[in-house]
């Protein structure tokens, strides 16, 4: 029960965080400059092709009203608006799209924990060796290189100079490995570092000690006592990392031409497309918030002392009761 409060809790909490979000993207879009009208219609066009564009398109009305009328299309129906190019709902544009996002960054996620917490394993196991200075070296040239700069560099050496992966697209696996390893080299360096720094405060513990004086094996030890108890900030920082991949695909998706998410708010800041734009945004930030609410409860589990907080608060809670 204390549990699900939690949750719940966490739900509403997120109501403010998207109307901040809204907010904020809103106010963004109306200093960008440019006018959707125009750039429909054109620069050739009469003022009166364009000023019909404006009221067609809802621009001429004040900007409360602009900002009024978009919260209670998405409070009372969830509708985000109307693409200005497509004329199409861009929620269903979007969730078109999301699937090739969410495989790219769950794609990136899986390889940044997996290649990050083994290296971090290793380097933690084996401190001041050439594995722990390999380790460092690829986490400090992970965080050191932009995606973009990386990415043109991976089309550049593995897609055109050897001709081992396609240059553009996302239609298979070969499509799958260029983009992946562009946006996950980063988050693997920081989750590298983040589990090798956690694994080392956990190995010079008193009950590490203690299983290796038992006689068990390294690897036991290791996976079974040390890891397992260095998981809280690892599962952390591998959330966050989620969240910053999801953003990171924006640029990624623009340089392989994928046809995400990503690529498609970039075509719609170019073509000023506001609704396109507060739709990404808004979606986006609400799967960032979920996954945070996700590495929450999974605490419970990675850590069986928190939850045991909330089984002694919840007997706690009878107790008072009767």
């Amino acid at each position: 029960m204390r549990m699900s409060r939690y949750i719940l809790k966490r739900l509403l909490w997120m109501i403010p965080v998207l109307l901040g979000v809204v907010t904020i993207t809103f106010i963004l879009n109306q200093m960008m400059p440019g006018d959707p009208a125009r750039q429909l219609v054109g620069e050739t066009a009469t003022e009166e092709v364009y000023q019909a564009m404006r009221e067609e398109l809802g621009l001429n009305k004040p900007l409360l009203e602009q900002y009024g009328d978009y919260l209670w299309g998405l409070v009372s129906r969830g509708d985000l608006g109307t693409s200005y190019v497509t004329k199409q709902p861009v929620l269903d544009e979007i969730l078109a799209r999301m699937p090739t996002t969410m495989i790219l960054a769950g794609l990136s996620v899986v390889f940044s924990v997996t290649l990050g917490v083994i290296l971090g394993v290793l380097a933690a196991t084996w401190q001041n060796s050439i594995i722990d200075y390999f380790s460092t070296f690829l986490s400090l040239i992970g965080v050191s290189m932009p995606n973009f700069w990386q990415g043109l560099m991976n089309i550049i050496i593995f897609a055109i100079a050897l001709g081992w992966f396609p240059v553009s697209g996302f239609y298979g696996p070969r499509y799958w490995v260029l983009p992946v390893l562009t946006i996950g080299t980063s988050s693997m360096a920081t989750i590298t570092r983040t589990t090798r720094s956690s694994m080392l405060e956990v190995i010079r513990t008193d009950y590490i000690r203690t299983a290796r004086a038992k006689g068990q094996t390294e690897f036991k030890v290791i996976v079974g006592h040390a890891l397992k108890n260095a998981l809280i900030p690892i599962i952390t920082v591998a959330g966050l990392q989620f969240g910053g991949l999801l953003g990171g695909a924006v640029l990624t998706e623009s340089v392989f031409a994928i046809p995400g998410v990503g690529k498609f708010m970039l075509d719609a800041i170019s073509q000023r497309n506001y609704p396109v734009i507060m739709g990404g945004v808004l979606l986006l930030a609400a799967i960032y918030s979920v996954v945070n609410l996700v590495v929450d409860v999974i605490y419970s589990y990675a850590d069986p002392r928190i939850k045991s907080q909330y089984q002694v608060r919840r007997r706690a809670v009878k107790g008072g009761v009767q």
